[in-house]
């Protein structure tokens, strides 16, 4: 009884040579050169087999078998890796969800193993297809120590992209995700075989996507920045993008990095609020009140001045702002420097009525660096 499968792989002559082989045993036979492409084919077409190769550009066979197997209207299809890479890349079929891997070796045997496939598929009665070694033909290829360093430096870099705190991104030409990091992952709530092949712009609050679609169309060719007031929000995280176009064999793809504000914004609103409150509180002391800038070595200046300490002065309070305290009090100048010395060294706030003075004053320090001056008449 015929079949219907999906063959997916990047290289056209094994494309070429399944289909014809496949076809003519009587099956019907959808081709897909990447996972991505499969993903837009699997929406109308329902196979009962899928043939996929491992290394791919787009979404590689790993990751397709594990969307597949998150699809429930899939989950009876019988999914066959087709690598050329089976002997040095060691693939975890169980964990991708794969039922058999077939090394491609010569054109016979890899015909001769989906034949062996295809018939143990029709009397398959379990989720495993087969009892015993889950790659056939290993012994008719052999380790190339190549592609063994090639792939050991892909699963190094993996790595490190795998623990980045930034959520990465790539996207194909159509704006939709090929590979996403588990930052991304947590960053969304979202599942790696949800996210991949979905469309980047969804993952967004609705008032974005737009604008942001309109910032990943421009024609860049150089790393750019969509750094936005308001900034851009995914599932409650506010983010800015930093973005890195790719060329890779007349295939162009976008890198996104995501980096998540939030915890700066909320920083940076409670920094606003407590200033708001102190500035509040500030205009509203019974005494005046005067900050100090931080020069060293000589009497400083008035950054800010209240209502109260205005009003004692007889000065509007930006007159206030800029002058030095020998300018504001003459007669308290030397007792003023050497309290504000010792404020400085020992971190302690002083309090002392000049002679010849008809105002008492305390001295004291804000976080440690900048010196706040009370007065009110003795």
């Amino acid at each position: 009884m015929g079949k219907k499968i999906l063959v997916v792989d990047n290289n056209p002559v094994v494309v070429r040579i399944l289909t014809h082989f496949l076809s003519g045993l009587g099956h019907e036979v959808q081709t897909a050169a990447d996972g991505l492409a499969a993903l837009h084919i699997l929406n109308d077409f329902t196979p009962d087999v899928v043939i996929t190769d491992l290394v791919m550009p787009n979404i590689g066979g790993d990751k397709l078998c594990r969307i597949i197997r998150d699809l429930p209207h899939l989950s009876h299809t019988l999914v066959v890796i087709l690598s050329a890479i089976a002997a040095e890349a060691e693939a975890d079929l169980e964990s991708c969800g794969a039922d058999v891997c077939i090394a491609k070796g010569t054109e016979g045997n890899v015909k001769q193993h989906l034949l062996e496939v295809l018939e143990q598929a029709e009397q398959r009665k379990s989720a495993t297809l087969f009892d015993a070694d889950l790659t056939l033909g290993l012994d008719q290829v052999h380790h190339r120590e190549v592609t063994q360093e090639l792939l050991a430096s892909r699963r190094h870099l993996e790595k490190i992209v795998h623990h980045l705190t930034d959520g990465v991104c790539e996207l194909g030409r159509d704006g939709r995700i090929t590979y996403v990091n588990p930052t991304v992952v947590n960053l969304t709530g979202m599942r790696e075989e949800k996210l991949l092949a979905s469309d980047f712009g969804e993952l967004f609050a609705l008032h974005d996507r737009d604008r942001l679609r309109r910032e990943l169309q421009r024609q860049e060719t150089s790393p750019f920045t969509i750094d936005q007031d308001p900034p851009l929000a995914i599932h409650g995280h506010a983010v800015n993008l930093y973005c890195l176009p790719l060329e890779v064999e007349g295939e162009n793809s976008l890198v996104v990095i995501i980096h998540d504000i939030s915890s700066r914004l909320a920083g940076e609103q409670a920094l606003a609020a407590a200033a708001s409150r102190f500035a509040a509180l500030f205009e509203q002391l019974p005494e005046g009140a005067l900050l100090l800038d931080e020069i060293q070595g000589s009497l400083p200046r008035i950054t800010a001045c209240n209502q109260t300490g205005a009003a004692l002065l007889n000065l509007p309070p930006e007159q206030v702002r800029g002058q030095s305290l020998d300018h504001l009090f003459p007669d308290a100048a030397n007792d003023l420097a050497a309290a504000l010395l010792q404020v400085r060294q020992n971190h302690r706030p002083q309090k002392f009525s000049p002679a010849g003075s008809k105002l008492i004053f305390r001295l004291g320090l804000l976080d440690g660096r900048e010196a706040i001056l009370f007065f009110r008449p003795a």
